[in-house]
């Protein structure tokens, strides 16, 4: 959440930097006159105007300047040392070795809630990344591909991290990662932040058998999910600006029991749910983005599933039956 206060409030410095006045910025002399194309000044006279234009744009940012090197650099060296007191400490180095752990099966160790969760906080990773290269003043291409490399090499580190002190690196987890990656990078890039994106959320605990089985490993604490927001997918309709603006559709992913219950006891739970689209609600209410830590408000919500805001079912996996309607998982 610090590293996401940070480029947010970086990116609020570059807006308010943007707001300089350029009114041809960009705008090719042919539009001016169409009938000549080739436009260009007298000899002795003034510049062309497409050169004036150029002249006056700021420069491209160089993709791997001084600035934007040290900084990834420090990212990167940051992930080891996060690992270490996240994960690894108590755990002795062993000789490097590999994991098969399996995907989504009914058998894995989590049940699949690891890899949905190395996916979606890898795209949330890689939105805030995004966001911050081009809080730096990158191009959207250039941080895209800086935002897919940097945390596909983070990611690469840990599961490398995890051959060593964990138990054994995956394959699976990398491909999760990369691919959580550049699905991020590719949602700021495309400026689809409104009509997609994915959350991460904590389910009470009274939702999962906390107050009467035994304590509740984290994975089955959390859920996961994909979201389809009619705000952006039908701002251009009709309906763009009716009540519809304020729901998303989501598809769900969690698990529950694969830590601390038996196997008859465990579940796999795909579900599908209506909930409220917080962020544009504070859009309606007149609470604008453009304040620094307004942004941190609106990320906040959109990356982060709030209990209570939604009504779903779920499908058990392992049991095969539903589970709903309810509004606390």
């Amino acid at each position: 959440m610090a590293a996401l206060a940070a480029a947010i409030g970086v990116t609020g410095v570059r807006a308010a930097a943007a707001e300089d006045f350029h009114p041809f910025a960009g705008v090719p002399a042919s539009s001016f006159f169409p009938e000549a194309s080739g436009y260009r000044a007298a000899p002795g006279g003034p510049p062309a105007l497409d050169e004036a234009v150029a002249a006056a744009a700021p420069p491209k940012r160089p993709m791997l300047d001084t600035k934007t090197v040290l900084i990834s650099a420090g990212i990167l060296a940051a992930i080891p040392i996060g690992g270490y007191y996240l994960w690894w400490q108590g755990n002795d180095f062993t000789h490097f070795k590999f994991a098969h752990e399996g995907w989504f099966g009914e058998n894995t160790y989590a049940g699949g809630a690891d890899k949905a969760s190395h996916f979606v906080t890898s795209s949330i990773i890689g939105q805030t990344a995004s966001r911050f290269y081009l809080a730096l003043g990158h191009t959207r291409s250039d941080a895209r591909w800086l935002t897919i490399g940097v945390i596909s090499l983070a990611g690469i580190i840990v599961e490398a991290g995890d051959g060593f002190k964990y138990g054994g690196a995956s394959w699976e987890d990398a491909v999760m990662n990369v691919s959580g990656a550049i699905v991020g990078a590719e949602i700021e890039y495309e400026g689809w932040g409104d009509k997609v994106g994915f959350r991460y959320g904590l389910v009470p605990e009274e939702n999962r058998g906390g107050e009467t089985g035994p304590p509740v490993e984290h994975y089955s604490q959390e859920i996961y999910t994909a979201d389809a927001k009619f705000a952006g997918i039908l701002r251009k309709t009709p309906a763009g600006s009716g009540p519809l603006r304020f729901l998303m559709l989501s598809g769900t992913y969690a698990t529950r029991g694969y830590r601390e219950l038996p196997p008859a006891l465990r579940e796999r739970d795909v579900g599908i749910e209506i909930g409220l689209n917080i962020p544009e609600i504070l859009c309606a209410a007149g609470f604008p983005r453009e304040k620094w830590w307004r942004k941190i408000v609106y990320a906040f919500f959109d990356f982060v599933r709030i209990p209570y805001t939604q009504i779903g079912w779920r499908w058990d996996l392992n049991h095969h039956h539903w589970h709903g309607p309810n509004i606390g998982q």
